[in-house]
């Protein structure tokens, strides 16, 4: 929902100028609310402690110059980082709230709850875990409490689109359809929606069971990068601009920089297969044939998931500064 009322604000900004350059205008607007929350990711990230190669990896990254003006994932971006910030800095309730907030605007915030949950019952501060999970379930809850009562048709209409939706063209099981089902045939929707969900929980389990064996529970919230990476590979669409949710992320949790670069190379040959190979769809030659652009799909989905068991085996090769609890947020945790 608050991608919705990110878009309305755009247009209600875009209205403001001359009818003739409404729609130049609209772009423009969501291109500077977009980078504002891009730059307000990079600030909570230097806040964090991070050294500047470290802030290079998100600034610098091919990724944000491919993607950063595609769609409205900049706030969904700068929400998740909030909360990884605030959930480090021992701020329960905040983190929860920017984790819902980036859940309502984009589904793949929501990772980040259990994750606080599990760090603060790993922490014996059961309290706080209730905090974290009540404020993130509150936050949703306004936004999209308030929407589904007015409008519920419209509110519904994303959930119905998700679950009809087939296999996107970027994931690997519209590969799996093209080269190994005959003709156009699809895999059936009510099944794929059945083995995404199964694969990602198997992966998740898997995740979290593994990274606990290298790091205190206290720390699961490092486990975001590989659990967001299992959400995108099991899930049946990765769109495009995906890849900026993974760059805090990847910044934060990555022990070395070479599997990053490699990344970098992998997102940025999807980029320039997807898009020439879509125009060629549409008769715009010359254009790479289906197989181009599948390989450039299978080498990233290697790299990620290479990136995943790093990370997991791995912690990151630096820490990040904590700041000290405030003598009333130690009164309320000991509490």
């Amino acid at each position: 929902m608050l991608t919705g009322a990110w878009m309305w604000t755009a247009n209600q900004l875009a209205a403001l100028f001359p009818a003739a350059v409404q729609g130049r205008a609209f772009l423009q607007v969501t291109m500077a609310m977009g980078a504002g929350c891009l730059v307000a990711t990079l600030v909570v990230l230097a806040r964090l402690g991070l050294p500047p190669q470290r802030l290079a990896w998100f600034a610098a990254a091919p990724t944000i110059v491919a993607y950063a003006f595609m769609n409205w994932d900049a706030l969904p971006v700068l929400l998740a980082t909030v909360a990884l910030a605030l959930h480090r800095h021992g701020r329960d309730a905040g983190a929860g709230i920017a984790a819902g907030l980036g859940a309502a605007a984009k589904l793949y915030p929501v990772l980040l709850v259990p994750l606080f949950v599990l760090a603060r019952l790993g922490s014996g501060r059961p309290r706080g875990a209730a905090v974290t999970a009540g404020a993130a379930a509150g936050a949703w809850l306004a936004v999209n409490v308030p929407v589904a009562l007015a409008a519920p048709a419209g509110w519904g209409r994303f959930l119905e689109l998700s679950r009809t939706r087939l296999a996107d063209h970027d994931s690997l099981y519209r590969m799996a359809e093209v080269y190994l089902l005959p003709g156009d045939a699809r895999f059936p929707v009510g099944p794929l929606n059945l083995v995404t969900g199964a694969l990602f929980l198997i992966a998740a389990v898997v995740i979290v069971v593994a990274g606990l064996r290298v790091r205190a529970a206290a720390d699961a919230a490092e486990l975001f990068l590989p659990l967001l990476i299992a959400f995108l590979l099991t899930s049946k669409v990765y769109s495009p601009q995906f890849s900026l949710w993974l760059l805090a992320p990847l910044a934060l949790s990555l022990p070395r920089l070479r599997p990053f670069l490699v990344f970098c190379a992998a997102d940025l040959a999807v980029f320039l297969t997807r898009f020439p190979w879509l125009g060629g769809r549409q008769g715009f030659t010359p254009a790479p044939g289906y197989g181009w652009f599948a390989a450039a799909i299978a080498a990233r989905a290697v790299v990620l998931g290479w990136i995943a068991w790093v990370s997991v085996r791995e912690r990151p090769a630096y820490q990040i500064p904590t700041r000290p609890l405030s003598p009333a947020l130690r009164f309320r945790c000991r509490r």
